[in-house]
C-alpha cells in the first residue's frame, strides 16, 4: 500500500486542549483544503507546512467537553455553512468494499471531501484532482494520535483510491460476530457515515452575513445565559428564604423546649413551697393552743418548742407580752392556716394561669408549625408531581426517539447505493456523481453537465436547456431549464461560473456607455425602457444624459432633445430677455442703453428693452434717428433715467 505521511509533533486534538473535538478538527481540514486548492495554490506545499496543521487544530481548543459533536451540528456553524456544501450523506456497513466504493466516487467527482464517522471516532478523506504537473491523489487527515504518528495528527496521502478504502478498513475494522449478530444496538455499531462536501463560492456580503449570525446566536446565548442565572438566583433566593424559615422555625421550637423547661421548674417550685407549707402547718397544728402568760412578776410557765423540748429563755425587757385565751389562740392559728392557704391558692391561680398561656402559645407555635409543615408538604408533592410529570414526558420523548432510530435501523437495512447509468456518456456512477436538473427530474452524471453546460455557453446559448429533454423534444412540451445552482454543485469551476453570470445578465439587460467618463455598464432591459434619462453609476462620475439624444442634462430638470426647455429656464433665469417684436428671436441685454436691434438677417427691428415696443423697422440711420428721438421722449433710455 503505497502512501506518504505528513505529522507535526504536538497537533493532535489532545495536545489542542479538545479531547471530543475531532469532528471539528476534521471539518475544518476539509475547508483548509479546498479553499487553498479552489485558489489554485499547490496542495502538497500546503500541507507540508506546521502552520496549516496548527490552524486546523487551533479550533480543538475551544471545545474541551468530553461530548461528540454531530458533524451535522458542527456544519450549521456560520464558519463552515458559508464555505462547505453538502452534496450527500452516505450510511453503510464498515467493509472494504463500501470503502472503495466511497474513495472511487470521490476521485472521480473533482475536489470534494467525505466526513467519515464510525462512532466515536471522525476522520476526514479529501480528494484532490491533478492540478497542472501534479498528479491527483487522496489525503486523510486524522487528528488522533495512532502507532504511525504518535505524536501528533497526520496526513495520510495516497495515490490510490482502492489503497485509501484499505486503509480506512483497517482504520475502522469490525469483528465479524458483530456483523452476525442480529441486534440492532450492535449493527448500528458496525456502520459508518460519510457527509460528502464540496467547497462554496461565497462573496463578501455572505461572509459579512455568516458573522452577523454567528454574533446574533452569540447574543442569543447570552441572553439564555443571563436568563438563567436569573432563574438560578430566584431558586438560591427562594431556597435562601426556606432555610431562614427552617432556621426560624428550629429557634421557635427551642424557644418553645426553653419555656416548657422553664414551666416545669417553676412548677416544681411552686410544689416544693406548697410542700413546705404543709409540712410548717403540720408542725403548728402539733404544739396545741397557746395560752394565756401570767402577770408581770410571777413566774413564767415553760414555753415549749416545736421540737417538744423546754426552753429557759426568758423575757429580755419590761415590754408587755400579747397574751391570748383558748380560744383566741385557736382562731389565730385557723387564721393564720387560712393565710397560708390563700397565699397557697393564688401561687397556684397565677401558676394555672401561667400554664395556661403556656399551653395557648405553645398550641399557636405547632398550629404554625403544622401549617408551615402543610406548606413545605404541599409544595413537596408539587416538586414530586412536576419531577413525575418531566419524568414521563422524557420517557415519552424516549420512546419516540427509539421507535425513530428502529424506522431508522429498517431503512438503512434495506438501502444501499446502487448508482445510476448516466444517459449522456452510458458510464455507471454511484449517487454521489449524479447531477439532477429539478424543473425536469432527468439527471446526468457531473462531468457530463459541466461538459454540456461549458458547450452551450461558449455557443452563447440562453436558458441552457436539459440535454435530455432536448433529445426528447417533442411539439409543445416544455423543456427543464439547468440553473446556476445545478451547474455549481457538479463542480464548474469558477471561470465557467463567471461565464455563466455574464450570459445571464446580458439575457436581462442592455450594455451602456457613458458619454462622460466612456465606461461600459449594464442596465436591466425593463428599467432601460420604461427610462428616458440615464445616468452613470460609477461613484467618480455624476453624467446624467438623454437616452435619445445623449445630450447631457441637469437631475430633477425637465429636458427636450430640441433644447427648448433648456432655454426656457435660462431665459426665467435672465432679467434682460426679451422677444424681437419682428422676428421674435430671444435677444438678451447685457449693458449700456434699452434700444435694442435686432441682428437676425432681414428683420431690421428696433424696439425698446425697457417697455418692449416695436420703435421702427428700417436701415435708413436718418428715419431712425428721429424715431429713436420721439420715443425716448417717453421712454427711459438708460437705467435709472
Amino acid at each position: 500500500m503505497e502512501h506518504s505521511m505528513i505529522s507535526f509533533r504536538n497537533t493532535s486534538q489532545y495536545s489542542a486542549g479538545g479531547p471530543s473535538a475531532c469532528g471539528l478538527a476534521s471539518v475544518n481540514a476539509v475547508r483548509t483544503v479546498l479553499m487553498s486548492h479552489s485558489s489554485s495554490r499547490s496542495i502538497r506545499s500546503v500541507l507540508n507546512q506546521e502552520e496549516t496543521a496548527m490552524s486546523i487544530m487551533a479550533i480543538c481548543q475551544y471545545w474541551n467537553s468530553n461530548e461528540h459533536l454531530d458533524v451535522h451540528d458542527i456544519l450549521n456553524l456560520p464558519l463552515f455553512k458559508c464555505q462547505l456544501e453538502t452534496v450527500e450523506v452516505e450510511d453503510n456497513q464498515s467493509t472494504l468494499g463500501n470503502f472503495r466504493k466511497l474513495t472511487r466516487s470521490l476521485s472521480r467527482g473533482g475536489a470534494c471531501a467525505a466526513v467519515v464517522t464510525r462512532s466515536p471516532e471522525i476522520v476526514s478523506v479529501i480528494s484532490i484532482p491533478a492540478q497542472g504537473d501534479d498528479n491527483g491523489f487522496i489525503v486523510i487527515f486524522d487528528s488522533h494520535p495512532r502507532p504511525k504518528h504518535p505524536l501528533g495528527a497526520a496526513f495520510l496521502i495516497f495515490y490510490s483510491p482502492d489503497d485509501a478504502a484499505t486503509y480506512l478498513s483497517n482504520l475502522f475494522q469490525v469483528d465479524a460476530s458483530i456483523m452476525r449478530d442480529n441486534n440492532w444496538q450492535t449493527q448500528m455499531l458496525s456502520r459508518y457515515s460519510a457527509h460528502i462536501l464540496q467547497a462554496r463560492s461565497f462573496s463578501e456580503e455572505e461572509g459579512k452575513k455568516a458573522v452577523y449570525d454567528a454574533n446574533i446566536s452569540l447574543l442569543k446565548l447570552s441572553v439564555a445565559i443571563k436568563e438563567a442565572s436569573t432563574k438560578e438566583e430566584e431558586v438560591q433566593l427562594n431556597l435562601s428564604k426556606l432555610r431562614q424559615e427552617l432556621e426560624r422555625q428550629r429557634e421557635a421550637r427551642h424557644q418553645a423546649a426553653s419555656a416548657e423547661a422553664d414551666a416545669n421548674r417553676k412548677l416544681q417550685a411552686l410544689r416544693k413551697e406548697l410542700a413546705d407549707a404543709r409540712e410548717f402547718a403540720e408542725s403548728l397544728s402539733d404544739i396545741g393552743p397557746f395560752q394565756a402568760p401570767k402577770p408581770v412578776g410571777q413566774p413564767q410557765p415553760p414555753v415549749y418548742s416545736p421540737s417538744g423540748g423546754q426552753s429557759n429563755r426568758q423575757a429580755v425587757d419590761n415590754q408587755p407580752k400579747p397574751t391570748f385565751s383558748g380560744s383566741e389562740a385557736e382562731e389565730y392559728e385557723r387564721v393564720r392556716l387560712a393565710g397560708l392557704a390563700a397565699k397557697a391558692a393564688e401561687q397556684r391561680q397565677k401558676w394555672q394561669s401561667e400554664q395556661q398561656i403556656i399551653k395557648q402559645e405553645a398550641q399557636a407555635e405547632a398550629e404554625r408549625r403544622d401549617a408551615e409543615a402543610a406548606r413545605l408538604e404541599f409544595a413537596r408533592q408539587q416538586a414530586k408531581r412536576e419531577i413525575e410529570l418531566r419524568d414521563l414526558q422524557l420517557a415519552a420523548e424516549l420512546q419516540r426517539e427509539e421507535e425513530s432510530i428502529v424506522v431508522q435501523h429498517a431503512r438503512l437495512l434495506d438501502m444501499e447505493d446502487t448508482g445510476f447509468n448516466c444517459d449522456i456518456c452510458s458510464e455507471h456512477w454511484s449517487i454521489g456523481m449524479m447531477s439532477k436538473v429539478d424543473s425536469c427530474g432527468h439527471a446526468i452524471c457531473r462531468e457530463c453537465m459541466v461538459g454540456y453546460v461549458k458547450s452551450q455557453l461558449d455557443e452563447r446559448r440562453w436558458p441552457v436547456v436539459c440535454p435530455l429533454c432536448r433529445a426528447e423534444s417533442t411539439k409543445g412540451a416544455k423543456h427543464g431549464e439547468i440553473t446556476r445552482e445545478v451547474c455549481e454543485n457538479a463542480g464548474a469551476d469558477e471561470d465557467l461560473i463567471t461565464k455563466w453570470r455574464d450570459i445571464e445578465l446580458a439575457s436581462v439587460s442592455v450594455t451602456v456607455e457613458c458619454p462622460t467618463c466612456k465606461k461600459v455598464f449594464p442596465i436591466v432591459t425593463e428599467d432601460y425602457n420604461e427610462t428616458e434619462m440615464l445616468w452613470c453609476p460609477h461613484q467618480d462620475c455624476e453624467a446624467y444624459w438623454c437616452k435619445t439624444c445623449s445630450q447631457l442634462g441637469e437631475r430633477g430638470q425637465k429636458h427636450t432633445c430640441d433644447g427648448q426647455a433648456e432655454f426656457d429656464r435660462y431665459r426665467d433665469s435672465q432679467k434682460d430677455v426679451r422677444s424681437c417684436p419682428g422676428c421674435k428671436t430671444y435677444i438678451v441685454r447685457n449693458t449700456g442703453c434699452r434700444h435694442m436691434t435686432c441682428i437676425a438677417p432681414g428683420c431690421n427691428t428696433h424696439f425698446c428693452d425697457s417697455c418692449g415696443e416695436n420703435i421702427i423697422k428700417s436701415q435708413d440711420r436718418t428715419a431712425i434717428d428721429a424715431a429713436l428721438q420721439d420715443h425716448y421722449r417717453r421712454c427711459s433710455l438708460f437705467d435709472g433715467y
